[in-house]
């Protein structure tokens, strides 16, 4: 077992005892973790976080490696599903939260793991959203939300409400995340309603669709019921503000959405696959990225006004098209 670092024109394995490191690499972050200007790389196993420092040689050395847990005061344990790198707090070095499943007294549980970045790595504080489900495949990104300077954290809780699915978006602050509030199809603004297993969140993507400065979240809901068409799915993009993410003025696509290429089908479940906001065509703003099952990937422009579906097309991209 390993993983293989790229180093511009060829690759370098950093090689790991399978026995002491067990799932090691399940989940991959880079960031400048200790702020000396060389990429770092977080990397997880069964109850372990591990970040190398950089920079990397052909050799498979690498600069000093930490290892994380948190202590029992934080958590009774937490196996680590998914790496959310970013910055959050002010200062020049990169944070990382860990999510995972927490184990609390004796409940399984749905949690994020905040780590600052530093010249020595710290723990920070430890927000449990879920106190009921586990989720072995969780999803977040980082993004100011409400333009304060600081980094949130929007994470999925799809097991919420009976597979409904929610969004809870964490704030930044001075030394890590602070308050917390959470997004569903309940949200005022959001057009569709919450039924069980709809997976509100599933995937995620932030960037700024319509260039007021505050970056957007594009929400997937896979198994979305479109019209009579059951499993159709679609994708919300959902507001940054003053207030941090908002329901107010975001919007609704699906394969039955005018302008949109195709039609909805049963099982499609538009977004799965994946859904990405980037600014493709280097205008200034993010455009939308969707894709589901068996059918081609759909562009939807975006502009100084709301994402268009008029300007849609049907780009040939691979499923795994980078978060």
């Amino acid at each position: 077992m390993g993983i293989a670092v790229r180093l511009g024109s060829s690759a370098t394995r950093l090689a790991v005892t399978a026995h002491s490191h067990y799932g090691f690499g399940g989940s991959l972050a880079t960031g400048d973790f200790n702020s000396d200007g060389k990429a770092d790389l977080a990397a997880d196993s069964t109850q372990t976080t591990y970040i190398y420092r950089g920079g990397f040689a052909k050799s498979g050395t690498t600069g000093k490696v930490t290892k994380h847990v948190p202590s029992p005061s934080v958590a009774d344990i937490l196996e680590p599903t998914a790496l959310v790198a970013g910055k959050v707090t002010k200062d020049k070095a990169a944070d990382l939260y860990i999510l995972g499943q927490g184990y609390k007294n004796d409940k399984v549980t749905q949690a994020a793991w905040f780590l600052r970045g530093g010249t020595t790595v710290k723990s920070g504080k430890f927000t449990t959203y879920n106190g009921s489900s586990p989720d072995y495949s969780p999803a977040g990104v980082i993004a100011d939300f409400d333009k304060n300077g600081y980094g949130d954290l929007a994470v999925n809780d799809t097991p919420c409400n009976n597979g409904a699915g929610s969004v809870v978006a964490l704030r930044g602050g001075a030394s890590g995340p602070t308050t917390n509030y959470r997004l569903t199809q309940s949200t005022s603004g959001v057009v569709t309603a919450a039924t069980k297993h709809d997976g509100f969140g599933y995937a995620l993507s932030a960037s700024d669709t319509n260039r007021d400065g505050y970056p957007d979240l594009a929400v997937d809901v896979p198994e979305e019921k479109v019209g009579s068409v059951t499993y159709a799915g679609g994708v919300h993009v959902l507001r940054g503000s003053k207030k941090g993410l908002t329901g107010t003025s975001s919007q609704w696509f699906t394969r039955a959405t005018a302008g949109v290429p195709g039609s909805a089908t049963q099982y499609s479940m538009f977004g799965r696959l994946y859904v990405r906001l980037r600014d493709r065509d280097r205008d200034g703003d993010a455009d939308l990225l969707i894709s589901d099952n068996g059918t081609p990937s759909v562009l939807l422009r975006a502009g100084t006004t709301p994402i268009t579906t008029g300007s849609a097309t049907e780009p040939t991209l691979r499923a795994n098209f980078p978060q």
